[in-house]
């Protein structure tokens, strides 16, 4: 299956919460957006949104939100002026989870993204003492001035051990395609294009 046909946009309700990122181009608004296009048959399962911070996960239909294997974690945080490079510094050298026995970051990126300062990451977490399953994430970051904006993909199964990352080079692919639909854009603003 071609990647172009695995990421296409979903046409998704979210009945959970209405969250300030989009999913779909036809969804923007006037000023800045972040648009987030799922992939086919993803679900929300979590949202909260709140005057400074908005997040949203989901999964394939497929699975259960307490026993996923992929997630999509989408975070707005408004107010939070921390550059995209200054945040993933800090990232490097501090798991996610307190549980995490052994952690590692690696492939770290940054660059500019339709314009605005951006970092990616990868990270591995071998074992979680309180889910009792590894780890592989790919987090990028995206940051305005004014607002921060982050989207992060996750494998989550059995532990493993390092150097034996159990996530496919088809599937670090797949991530990396993913996360270059993603677009941080302003309608108002010819050097932030949103997408048509």
């Amino acid at each position: 299956m071609q990647l172009a046909t695995l990421w296409r946009s979903a046409a998704l309700t979210l009945a959970v919460l209405s969250l300030p990122f989009t999913l779909q181009a036809e969804d923007l608004h006037s000023g800045e957006n972040f648009h987030v296009p799922l992939p086919e048959g993803y679900k929300q399962v979590y949202g909260r949104d709140s005057a400074r911070h908005s997040i949203g996960h989901f999964i394939p239909q497929a699975q259960t939100e307490d026993g996923w294997t992929d997630k999509i974690i989408v975070q707005t945080f408004r107010g939070f002026q921390m550059d995209a490079p200054t945040y993933m510094a800090q990232t490097k050298n501090r798991p996610a989870d307190k549980g995490c026995v052994e952690f590692h970051t690696q492939d770290t990126v940054t660059d500019t993204h339709n314009g605005y300062p951006s970092a990616r990451i990868t990270m591995t977490c071998t074992l979680n003492t309180d889910s009792g399953k590894g780890s592989v994430a790919m987090l990028r970051v995206y940051s305005t001035g004014e607002n921060f904006h982050y989207v992060q993909l996750v494998w989550r199964g059995p532990s493993f051990e390092m150097p034996n990352i159990p996530v496919s080079a088809e599937k670090f692919a797949e991530w990396t395609a993913f996360l270059g639909a993603v677009r941080l854009c302003d309608t108002n603003a010819a050097e932030h294009p949103c997408p048509q």
